[in-house]
């Protein structure tokens, strides 16, 4: 393996596959790939996915945990189950190392407050990586912009430590908040320190609105 990749996995047939490098570049950004079987039915295709993660040859993948959802029938959560079981199941066959997480774990890791919906991951994705912005601007983009988040949290873990912050959404874009100064531009300025707001930098986290004991008090300029 490259040992120089990563990759994040938003399951499901509406998901996607995003892979970033050490220094958190995107080198693939790809929707979970279907086949569509009797009419409109689709599945998961796992020879072009096996393709795909071969292509990328990451030396980690970390993909969001599958669980019935509370009113889901029998059949679809017979079809979550099996679509998150494939997806394993080809990580495993080609041999890579992998984990998964829950949705509520690492919304919380990367800064999304608690209810966000998921326009407000594509935000935060399209911020983090203005490169990509024409691959994220639909709202039906929200699984790339989910995998690309899931693949930030694989690259801190598998690169850099659990305890460094990762890429963050400025909180004026999160809350409306136009006092953040965060500098817009490339790749590497969105990792600058903002500092419309001291709480953060007390609590080691020099970003605005991220950590718990300063989310509460993103609106406080100061």
């Amino acid at each position: 393996m490259s040992g120089e990749l990563v990759v994040g996995i938003d399951p499901g047939l509406s998901g996607a596959i995003a892979a970033l490098t050490r220094e958190g570049a995107i080198v693939a950004l790809a929707d979970t790939p279907v086949l569509h079987v009797a009419g409109s039915r689709r599945v998961l295709s796992l020879a072009a996915l096996s393709h795909l993660l071969r292509g990328i040859d990451p030396s980690r993948a970390l993909l969001e945990r599958q669980s019935a959802r509370p009113g889901e029938g029998v059949v679809s959560s017979f079809t979550t189950g099996r679509g998150f079981g494939e997806l394993l199941g080809v990580l495993a066959a080609l041999g890579i190392p992998h984990d998964d997480i829950l949705p509520q774990s690492w919304r919380r890791i990367i800064g999304l407050p608690p209810g966000s919906d998921k326009d407000a991951s594509r935000l935060l994705a399209i911020r983090s990586w203005p490169e990509a912005r024409q691959d994220l601007k639909l709202a039906k983009h929200h699984g790339r912009a989910e995998a690309l988040l899931i693949a930030e949290v694989a690259r801190r873990r598998h690169f850099i430590g659990d305890r460094v912050p990762l890429r963050v959404l400025p909180a004026r874009l999160l809350t409306g908040n136009a006092s953040c100064d965060m500098t817009p531009g490339n790749a590497s300025d969105i990792r600058a320190t903002c500092t419309a707001h001291t709480g953060c930098e007390a609590h080691g986290i020099p970003r605005c609105g991220i950590c718990k004991p300063c989310a509460s008090k993103a609106d406080a300029p100061t």
